[in-house]
């Protein structure tokens, strides 16, 4: 693993710039240290329900603040980064979870009907919903994440390999079908910038 991937220079901003503005939505501001500690907690959270390196996590919803803490609390845990647009139909979303054998979805609490359509359809992932609202009704395995507390704050300690996949990005087909492309570490996330360009979440240093 290269000293100036993605993790390692994360991990730099975050010591010199902690109180500083790392991602921001129409909802809520993060600071660097805050984004540190709740996607290492959600990398917890994914290791408890059985994630590991290696393992495809799906996440499922719009691109927001809780959106870049769950991308990177994926990459945190070594897993492979899946992202699933809500607003596709359900077919198509149920093609592109079997195609990337997707084992785990990351969602935040209003994709809960989603999730649930999904399970209905057949599709057998473990779903961890993020900020979900108590009362509703959700599947045996469906993992349910409280508020950022419960967790520990520190880095999980897992060894990355250039040519291990780091993503599954899906583009239209020329049949109409929507086709995952692996990249790996090495020819995607080597730089921070490019992760804040592709996210289109506000950011600053």
């Amino acid at each position: 693993m290269k000293k100036n991937d993605l993790l390692d220079q994360f991990k730099e901003i975050v010591e010199q710039f902690p109180s500083n503005l790392a991602v921001s939505d129409d909802q809520r501001a993060i600071s660097y240290s805050e984004l540190n500690q709740n996607s290492n907690q959600i990398a917890y959270r994914l290791r408890a329900c059985g994630a590991c390196k290696g393992s495809r996590v799906g996440v499922l919803g719009k691109r927001s603040s809780w959106f870049i803490e769950g991308f990177m609390g994926i990459l945190k845990l070594g897993a492979v980064y899946v992202p699933l647009d809500p607003n596709y139909p359900l077919d198509r979303l149920k093609y592109m979870i079997s195609l990337s054998k997707i084992e785990f979805i990351l969602a935040y609490d209003d994709a809960e009907p989603i999730i649930n359509a999904l399970k209905n359809h057949g599709i057998s992932v473990k779903a961890l919903l993020l900020n979900f609202n108590a009362g509703q009704t959700v599947h045996s395995d469906v993992f349910v994440h409280p508020p950022f507390f419960d967790k520990p704050c520190e880095d999980l300690s897992v060894k990355v390999e250039d040519d291990d996949t780091a993503v599954i990005l899906f583009t239209s087909g020329s049949t109409g079908e929507p086709k995952g492309v692996e990249l790996a570490y090495s020819g995607y996330i080597n730089n921070f910038s490019n992760i804040q360009w592709r996210c289109c979440v506000n950011s600053c240093g």
